[in-house]
């Protein structure tokens, strides 16, 4: 009775450890599975990570070159307001040779034949002295309206100019908004990294804990039976 007892006990003894390495296996599956997930979801967010750098990298080369074209578009038109300055210096000039011209041509034709006879070695003289006078009078007011006509041009060149800016910085502006949204985007990803790779560590040190276990109750089986 004595070695029956003993041999039960010894079954039992078995019987128990089968039940609990079958219960490990279980259990090391479900972490080797766990394991792969975590695994490729460190995968999936080291990818997303290294596409979000690329993107801030990205917007900040736009932030880089939209404030260069700003910074241009701006000496442009500080030189645009130069060449309107300097064409509004000419149309006064301009104008005031007009008048000039004017007074010059008026007095001129204020003259009497006579006046004009007397004034002059003759009247050959007198009439080549009031065409010359409005010859002189038409080309400044040709190149008044050229002068006018190209600070019109000017002007219009400015404002577009000018319009542009405006949407530069509201461009510039978007730019910034969406790199810090990506800086904060990343930051979610990075810590989300960060405890995934801390839950890797430890599955992993729990698989070698369970596979150790595991280990240990079938060598205490090899040696119930011998």
């Amino acid at each position: 009775f004595a070695h029956a007892d003993t041999a039960k006990e010894l079954q039992q003894q078995i019987d128990d450890h089968a039940a609990q390495i079958e219960a490990l296996d279980k259990e090391i599956a479900n972490y080797t599975k766990q394991l792969v997930e975590v695994g490729n979801q460190k995968q999936t967010l080291q990818t997303t990570l290294k596409q979000l750098d690329l993107s801030r990298q990205k917007i900040g080369a736009d932030i880089s070159r939209t404030e260069n074209t700003i910074a241009k578009t701006h000496l442009e038109i500080i030189k645009l307001a130069g060449n309107i300055s300097d064409k509004e210096a000419a149309i006064r000039t301009g104008t005031a040779g007009i008048a000039a011209s004017l007074r010059s041509a008026n007095r001129v034709e204020s003259e009497t034949m006579l006046e004009s006879f007397l004034a002059h070695k003759s009247i050959a003289e007198a009439w080549n002295d009031l065409d010359t006078s409005q010859q002189i009078r038409s080309a400044l007011g040709d190149q008044l309206v050229m002068l006018s006509l190209a600070k019109s041009s000017l002007v219009s060149t400015k404002t577009a100019t000018e319009a542009k800016k405006k949407d530069l910085v509201t461009y510039q502006t978007d730019l910034k908004g969406q790199k810090v949204a990506l800086d904060i985007n990343r930051k979610e990803k990075a810590d989300l990294l960060a405890q995934t790779k801390s839950q890797e560590t430890n599955y992993q040190k729990i698989l070698a804990a369970k596979k150790a276990a595991k280990a240990q109750f079938e060598k205490a089986d090899r040696k119930s039976v011998v």
